[in-house]
């Protein structure tokens, strides 16, 4: 009887250290990887969903995304050939404005608790004369997804008049009939002076569109937006922009 309680002690004894060891290797384990699944997230209009790319790629074509595009090297892709082990969600949606994005992607945008997000032009450049409301919308936006976990990137307005000298019939028209024509240089300069104000106030990771796209950069379908050509260098210029700030972490 002794002896059988004493081999049952024994049994007991090593059965509870197999199970310390495997819970003590499997805590190692989880240390041991530093790169969690998280989400990379795209907020924004048409450009961030590569929408009419040109006449044989009308409508949305976002594996060409300077964003979360699989077809280019976008952004998305950089960091996980950097090590990142991160999922593309592009929230953005063709036509939308601040107010739109403020309402409908960014609740989604937040239930992903994303470790980068993306913030990119709006349509209210065609709806506003000035950017007040934009500017509202949009500081609502960064309060909104912007914590000390994550790292948020916004792009500027791009030369859409410099753009629109492409000699493409499509420049010579408002095919999209979004009254293009009311683009002064001044009011692109108020919508980018107030995304750069902001960008400074809350620690955003500023990129410089502006000064990216050319005519050769331009949709032949609507000389509005990028080209397949133009998501690759917005691609590149926002790559770079978050290199400069040491945002890849």
């Amino acid at each position: 009887m002794k002896k059988n309680l004493l081999l049952i002690i024994i049994g007991a004894i090593l059965i509870a250290g197999v199970i310390i060891t495997f819970s003590q290797f499997s805590k190692g384990k989880s240390r041991a990887n530093p790169f969690q699944e998280r989400k990379f997230v795209a907020l924004g209009a048409s450009f961030t969903k590569a929408n009419n790319l040109s006449s044989n790629l009308i409508g949305d074509n976002p594996e060409y995304s300077f964003a979360t595009g699989t077809k280019i090297n976008s952004l998305f892709l950089h960091l996980n050939t950097k090590g990142e082990n991160l999922i593309a969600i592009n929230l953005a949606e063709s036509g939308a404005n601040s107010k739109s994005v403020l309402q409908k992607q960014v609740p989604n945008a937040i239930s992903y608790n994303p470790k980068y997000v993306v913030v990119d032009i709006m349509a209210d450049i065609f709806e506003e004369e000035k950017p007040e409301g934009f500017r509202q919308n949009l500081i609502e936006i960064v309060k909104q997804v912007k914590n000390k976990n994550n790292t948020v990137l916004i792009g500027t307005y791009p030369n859409l008049l410099l753009m629109r000298k492409a000699a493409f019939e499509s420049c010579l028209t408002d095919k999209l009939g979004l009254e293009v024509d009311k683009i002064t240089d001044g009011k692109l300069k108020l919508f980018n002076q107030t995304i750069e104000e902001i960008a400074k106030e809350y620690d955003l990771i500023l990129v410089d569109n502006f000064n990216t796209l050319t005519s050769q950069e331009i949709s032949n379908y609507d000389c509005l937006h990028p080209n397949i050509e133009g998501q690759k260098k917005l691609a590149q210029t926002w790559i770079e922009a978050l290199e400069k700030k040491g945002g890849e972490k």
